[in-house]
C-alpha cells in the first residue's frame, strides 16, 4: 500500500458527515442538498473484537473500505469519468437526466433513453469490478456472517425499511443492481459509502495502523478530522 497524499483526502470530511439528500436543480445546475447524517456507533463486542486483526479489520481491509468509499463519492458527485450526450456526468445529474425523461412521458423506444442506459451501465460495471476485492476478502463464511449482524444493526440503526445494500455481496446482487433505477442505484451508493465509513469509524485500531501504513505523516491530521467524535 502506497503513502495517500491529500489529493487522495480531499472530500473525506465534507463526505463522511452529510448525507446525500435529495438531488435537486437549481439556476447554478444540478446539485444534491446535504444533511448532518447519523452516524452508528455499533453495539456490543463484535466489530471491536476483529478491530485490527489479519483477515477481518486490519490496515489492509481499512484500506479496500476506504478505496471504495472513495470512488463511490467519485462517482456520485465528480463529472469525470462518464459521458452522456458528449458531456461528462456523475451519477446525481443521471438521476436528474431520468426525471427529466420520466416527467416528459419519453417513450421507452427514444434513443435518450438508450444513450442514458449505456451511460448508467457504464457506472455499474465500474462499481462491481471496484468493490470485486473487498468482497472476495469478506466472501469467507465467518466473515461474510460477521458482515452480515453488522449490516443488519447498521440499517435497523439507521432506520431504513428499504435498502438494497442487503444484496450487496448476494450471489443475485449484480442482476438485482442492474434492474435498478438511476435513482435506486444512487440509494445503493449512498447506503454503501455510509455503511463502510462508519465500520472504519468503529475501528479505531484498524485505522490507525492504516493511517500509518498508507498516510503521509503531514496529513494524519485532517486524516484524524474524518473520524472525529461526530454524534
Amino acid at each position: 500500500m502506497k503513502k495517500k497524499s491529500l489529493i487522495m483526502l480531499t472530500g473525506m470530511v465534507a463526505g463522511a458527515l452529510y448525507a446525500n439528500g435529495e438531488v435537486t436543480k437549481s439556476s447554478e445546475g444540478p446539485k444534491a442538498t446535504a444533511a448532518p447524517r447519523h452516524f452508528t456507533i455499533f453495539s456490543g463486542k463484535l466489530l471491536s473484537m476483529v478491530d485490527g486483526i489479519p483477515g477481518f479489520m486490519d490496515a489492509t481491509s481499512f484500506d479496500k473500505c476506504y478505496g471504495v468509499w472513495q470512488m463511490l463519492h467519485k462517482l456520485q458527485h465528480k463529472a469525470e469519468k462518464f459521458e452522456l450526450d458528449g458531456k461528462k456526468v456523475a451519477l446525481k445529474d443521471l438521476v436528474l437526466f431520468e426525471r427529466q425523461l420520466q416527467t416528459d412521458n419519453v417513450p421507452a423506444s427514444d434513443s435518450r433513453w438508450a444513450a442514458f442506459n449505456k451511460t448508467l451501465f457504464a457506472m455499474k460495471d465500474a462499481l462491481s469490478v471496484f468493490t470485486e476485492p473487498l468482497l472476495i476478502q469478506a466472501s469467507s463464511s465467518i466473515v461474510k456472517a460477521t458482515n452480515q449482524k453488522l449490516m443488519a444493526e447498521w440499517i435497523k440503526d439507521q432506520k431504513l425499511e428499504h435498502t438494497l445494500l442487503t444484496k450487496w455481496g448476494e450471489p443475485d446482487q449484480k442482476e438485482t443492481l442492474y434492474k435498478t433505477s438511476a435513482l435506486d442505484f444512487n440509494k445503493f451508493c449512498n447506503d454503501l459509502k455510509h455503511f463502510l465509513f462508519d465500520i472504519m469509524y468503529n475501528c479505531p485500531k484498524a485505522r490507525q495502523q492504516f493511517k500509518e501504513l498508507c498516510i503521509k505523516k503531514e496529513h494524519w491530521e485532517q486524516f484524524d478530522k474524518a473520524f472525529a467524535p461526530q454524534n
